[in-house]
Formats: C-alpha cells, structure tokens, sequence
C-alpha cells in the first residue's frame, strides 16, 4: 500500500516550490512515535505513516521521508511469524556479534532484517521498499551512537525508463526520460511489541548543469570542482538522515488526543476524516500568490488512486493551471477518461484547492454582483449544454447554484453525474470566492447515494461568507 503509490503520488504532488511547508514535531498518538520532521512541500499521512517530499539539491528531484508503526499482528500478516520487541533486540544484538566479528550479517535468520520481505508485490500489504531495488548491492548494518537502536538497510534503487502520460488524453506518448538513481534507507527500531520503520530516499547522483564543452585546459579544473560538489552532497545528505533519525521518539500508544484529519491552510477549515482514510497536502507559495491543495481518500482507493489520478506529468502548480486552461475537456471521449475502469475502482474522494492572491485580482468582479452572476450562470448553462457532454453524461439531476454579492459569492454544484445509464457519481462542488481569495471544495462518491455525509456537510459549509 505504500510503496509505489507514494513515490508515484510524490513525483506528481509534490510540486516546485518557492517556500517549504514547515511543521516542527509531527505526533501519533495511537501508533506511539513522534519526530521532528525536515522543511517539506508535501504531506501524506494515513493510519500509522506519514510520508514527506523536500526539495533536493537536485533538478526537480526530491527527498522522501516515511515513518510507518506496524503492530504485531500487522508484523505476522508481513512475515508469517510472531513479533515482539524482546525478539527484535534479541536479533539486533546477534547482528551486532556478526558485525564486531566480520562474519556475514545476512547470517541472521530473521525475516525483518531481509529486503524481500518489503519488496512491492501483489500480496505485500506494505510496499515499503520501491521496485527497482538493486538487491546485489544492498547492505545490512547496526547504528552506532546515537543510532544505535537501529539496523539499518541500504541499498540503490535502479533508473528506470519513465513514460508520460498526457494530461489532455491520459494517453501514453513516447517521451521517455531516465529517472535518476535514488539512496534509499530503511532503518528498523521496535518498542512496545510495534516495528517501527523510517524510509529515507534521496537522489544519487548530482545532475550535470553545466552542458558547456570544455577545452582540455579546463576539463580538470571542472572535473574537480563536480568531485567536490559531490562530496558536498553527499555530506549534506547524510547529516539530513542522522538528523531525521535522531529525532524519532518512541511511547506508549495510547488514544488520539485530537480528531484525525487535517486543517487547510488558506481557508483555516478543519476536516476531520475516518480513521480509514488517507490525505495528502501540499502548500506552496509562487511569486504574488499562495496555493494549497488537499486530498484526502479512504484507503482501499489507493490502487485508484496510483492507476489513474497521480500520474499527470506536470511539475509546478502554474504549469497544471496552465494545462487545464488550455484543455477542452468536453471534448474528450470517454474512452480517454477509461471511464468504464473508473467508475468499476472509484469509491468516494474530497478535494480542497484554495488560492490566495497578495492583492485584490477578483475585486473587479464584485463590483457588480448582478452582472457577476448572470455571466457565471450563462457559462455553465454552455458548457453543460453542448453536445460532447449531452452525449456522455446525463446530467438532468445536476443543478448549479450562483450567490455574489459585494464582499464575496459562490458557485455552487450539486447532484449525480450519470455516465452510459448504468455508472452514476454524486457530486458536490462548490467554489467560494472573494476579493483575493478563490476556495474550491468537491465531495465525489460512485453511486446514486452520499457514502459519508459528514465529509459532504463539510465541504458544504467551507465558506468565505462574512
């Protein structure tokens, strides 16, 4: 469940930034850990995990941190065996013999020390580990000093070739560019009879800048100054993982002291989610605007989620608006949605996108609330009249709902979109706007029937209303 769909989802989500998302201490109580997390531009965080992306030294490259608790039935379901902590510090201690001794670690039966066991396979619940792992170059060795609670797995993922998929189409094209090999740790601790494991991938490889020739005078001079940048980063990089790996803390599960789920920063609405549930949040800050986009999903979607959701090839949140703008969806068949998969896999989804702008961009527009809405009202009635959209979707039961007036408005969604007869998604979609700001909140289940009405009550009453 974790493996490849975060990396997928944090190559899409986590988008060129300006300023990082800073949050000093994440805290879970019923999974019994807290660390100090490192400046980051995303947030994924469901039941027992939380995953993070950094920008990298590196070209649109970034620095993935996870932190997952697995209790012991979760840790038998993985291995087929028992678990405790007394036998993880048991199997630790052999490894530290094996190593003061310089036999070969890999001489420690126990499956939590092997690679394999968190490999991404159909039948591993827990894809810590990537596909791509180099399993030849991988090795097994115990912390020391401050580290000393953890063993700890190294190995090299490999490049590998990555096909785009076009956000107008969702077809594949033949652009194809090589992926940069990734670091990756896995360093393994337990306490109260939980296993608890820190994910840590960075790129390797510096990337080569500098495209100049250079002339037999200067090819040394240039090959050293790359050795040193090397060095450089790979010290930096170092000191990063030590620093996340220092700060875990370990106590007694215990009851969640506040409700589960997460706060949007623009809007400063709390959504508080089922346990079940994932999210994932991202805020970011361009030039004379500020950005946040949250997504929060139950966790049975994230095969969904992976297959069709998070692999749009785009690398800032300008470069998406500018791809939507320029895309006519009602175009599109429902052939390029894979529409029939979709609605087969989909379950139920929230989204909150808010836009902040540092001056007053919409103000115009309430100027003359009247006006405002009639042209609001005679888009929609466009866009759902024309014959693409008649044709695919029936969407006699979807109604729109417009409110301006001088200080703010909103424009309101609501209703089931029905797809060949036989698919049907209920749908809420409402986008609150004033002088400066623009909230937009969608609620979307598959089916003729609302499956969480607390989730849809609240993004009904996201508001920007004085």
């Amino acid at each position: 469940m974790i493996g490849k769909f975060l990396l997928t989802a944090l190559a899409v989500l986590a988008l060129n930034s300006g300023l990082a998302l800073a949050a000093p201490v994440y805290t879970d109580e019923a999974a019994g850990f807290k660390i100090s997390m490192p400046e980051h531009i995303l947030q994924i965080t469901g039941k027992s995990f939380v995953t993070l992306a950094s920008d990298s030294d590196k070209n649109n490259q970034k620095n993935v941190y996870l932190v997952l608790s697995l209790d012991q039935a979760e840790v038998k379901k993985l291995t087929g065996e028992e678990f405790s902590t007394a036998q993880f510090k048991k199997k630790t201690s052999d490894l530290q013999v094996l190593t003061r001794n310089k036999i070969d670690p890999e001489k420690v039966d126990y499956k939590i020390f092997k690679p394999e066991t968190f490999k991404a396979s159909d039948s591993n619940t827990w894809k810590v580990l990537p596909e791509g792992i180099n399993e030849n170059n991988s090795t097994l060795t115990v912390g020391k000093d401050k580290l000393k609670n953890f063993v700890f797995l190294n190995a090299t993922l490999k490049p590998e070739q990555e096909v785009s998929t076009t956000i107008d189409t969702g077809k594949k094209t033949d652009q194809a560019k090589d992926n940069p090999s990734q670091n990756v740790q896995m360093a393994l601790t337990s306490a109260n009879d939980r296993l608890y494991i820190l994910f840590t991938s960075f790129p390797a490889n510096l990337p080569q800048n500098d495209k100049e020739e250079h002339s037999i005078f200067t090819e040394k001079k240039a090959a050293a100054a790359d050795k040193q940048a090397a060095s450089e980063y790979e010290r930096k990089s170092q000191e990063e993982r030590e620093n996340f790996l220092s700060s875990f803390r370990t106590f007694a599960p215990e009851t969640r002291k506040a409700p589960y789920g997460f706060r949007d920063k623009i809007s400063g609405t709390q959504i508080v989610l089922p346990e079940s549930w994932f999210y994932a949040i991202s805020n970011q800050k361009e030039m004379d605007s500020d950005i946040s986009l949250s997504l929060a999903f139950p966790s049975s979607t994230l095969k969904t989620v992976e297959g069709h959701l998070l692999k749009l090839p785009v690398k800032s949140a300008v470069e998406a608006a500018d791809k939507i703008t320029a895309t006519d969806f009602t175009a599109m068949t429902a052939s390029d949605y894979k529409a029939e998969q979709f609605f087969k896999e989909f379950e139920e989804a929230i989204a909150i996108i808010s836009y902040k702008s540092h001056e007053k961009h919409f103000s115009e527009y309430l100027k003359n609330p009247n006006l405002t809405k009639l042209t609001i009202m005679s888009v929609i009635n466009a866009l759902l009249s024309r014959d693409k959209v008649k044709n695919n979707f029936d969407l006699s039961q979807y109604q729109p709902l417009v409110e301006v007036n001088d200080h703010n408005g909103y424009i309101k969604l609501a209703g089931q979109i029905g797809y060949k007869e036989k698919n049907h998604l209920t749908n809420l979609t409402k986008i609150n706007f004033d002088a400066d700001k623009i909230i937009i909140a969608s609620y979307l289940a598959n089916g003729e029937q609302i499956k969480t009405p607390e989730l849809y009550q609240a993004m009904e009453r996201i508001t920007l209303a004085k």
